[in-house]
């Protein structure tokens, strides 16, 4: 058990890091490579957030399959068999309680998705507003600016929190509901066998095997549903960082165009001519 353990760990170690590198690698390039216009248009804190929380989107999926869907099945399908075996009623109510119990799951971590993405454009925001600050911090002392500031993210921390504390309520409920079914599903585990255990009908040694696989699957059953919660977060990440791959360079090359060779220095200016969004031509055919 202890090399399995071991060799395991490793395998899922070295593939998590692997494809981490590979996304960072992947969106980092994409975005050093997009126009002026991309990185004059987008925060520089933004940026770093959402690469940095994709990346670790994929732990997270990756633990969820290795951690918590294969157990749960494995259990399901050896606990269920046994069960069954044993006493078709008590296998009947412990897959309805799954089924209901994985359900509300589901359901509870979908209805969250869009208050996910809300809470992480807040963070990205405000951690974009503290790149901006930070890197620009020589101008806001030159102009005295930092009460301005100040009060600038104070609107942006409390809006994310507020938006924070909106995705917490969900897991209010996710809690709440959960319990709810495990407490129903607990009473019937324990009611019909006790009432075929009182009227001779199973024994001792099987009643006590019927609660023994029940209280054994509750580990599998809440690992499973908090790792679906996990699992539709890492998809609001993946789905941010994946936005940028749709970006595109405004300025493309030609078909077959030449590649460029510089031999002198000289800029020629011809026909130049600019204007703000509202207004009249500042330069007209210069």
């Amino acid at each position: 058990k202890t090399f399995n353990h071991w060799f395991r760990i490793g395998l899922l170690n070295r593939l998590e890091a692997n494809m981490i590198y590979d996304l960072k690698r992947k969106f980092f390039n994409h975005i050093i490579y997009l126009d002026h216009n991309f990185h004059t248009t987008h925060k520089t804190g933004a940026l770093i957030s959402r690469i940095k929380r994709g990346s670790s989107a994929i732990e997270r999926l990756t633990d969820f399959i290795v951690f918590n869907i294969a157990p749960l099945v494995l259990q399901l399908a050896l606990v269920g068999s046994a069960i069954l075996f044993f006493d078709l009623g008590s296998a009947i109510t412990i897959l309805i309680t799954s089924i209901v119990f994985i359900a509300f799951g589901l359901y509870v971590s979908k209805i969250q998705e869009k208050a996910q993405i809300l809470a992480n454009d807040a963070e990205d925001l405000e951690k974009a507003n503290i790149s901006d600050v930070f890197t620009n911090i020589d101008s806001i002392k030159y102009f005295g600016k930092e009460e301005v500031i100040n009060n600038k993210y104070k609107n942006l921390s409390e809006d994310a929190k507020n938006k924070t504390v909106g995705l917490w309520n969900y897991h209010r409920l996710f809690s709440a509901g959960e319990s709810l079914i495990l407490a129903l599903g607990t009473f019937f585990a324990i009611y019909f066998p006790l009432l075929k255990f009182l009227n001779g009908e199973l024994s001792i040694g099987t009643l006590v095997f019927i609660y023994s696989a029940f209280g054994g699957m509750m580990g599998p059953l809440f690992g499973f549903v908090h790792g679906i919660r996990g699992f539709f977060i890492s998809l609001g990440d993946f789905q941010e960082l994946f936005d940028y791959d749709k970006v595109q360079n405004e300025i493309k090359d030609n078909p077959n165009a030449k590649k460029l060779k510089i031999k002198t220095g000289e800029i020629e200016f011809k026909n130049i001519w600019f204007k703000y969004k509202k207004g009249k031509k500042a330069i007209n055919g210069l």
